[in-house]
């Protein structure tokens, strides 16, 4: 399902590669993006949507990233280190005309993810 929200335009950009590890041992690969008002407004006029749609609030930091990959098995350290190494300044900014709304279902083969709603910006 397409639908439109007011919003301009924008483009982000990459700060650095890192990981979010998690304690019960995943680890996300991922691309950590610059904040900027845009990104942050857009984040508050997402989160006031799904509060009004009766989701409740994400209690989590927002940290803006773009997931690479899900790893179940690897030396975290020597993930680290390979990151350390990487440098994403080669990478152009990226243009940000939509989103899209995901809902997860967790299964034995892991997570399965459904488009919910796609938004595209509209500039009035």
């Amino acid at each position: 399902m397409m639908k439109t929200i007011n919003f301009m335009p924008f483009s982000i950009k990459i700060k650095e590669f890192d990981c979010f590890i998690k304690s019960h041992g995943g680890t996300k690969l991922l691309l950590k993006i610059e904040q900027s008002p845009l990104l942050k407004e857009l984040k508050e006029k997402v989160e006031s949507a799904i509060y009004r749609s009766g989701f409740s609030s994400e209690r989590r930091k927002f940290i803006p990233h773009i997931t690479l990959a899900k790893i179940n098995r690897i030396n975290r350290l020597h993930l680290q280190e390979f990151l350390k190494n990487k440098n994403p300044e080669n990478l152009s900014k990226i243009y940000v005309d939509r989103f899209i709304l995901f809902q997860s279902h967790v299964g034995k083969k892991g997570a399965n993810y459904q488009n919910v709603c796609e938004y595209k910006f509209t500039e009035t």
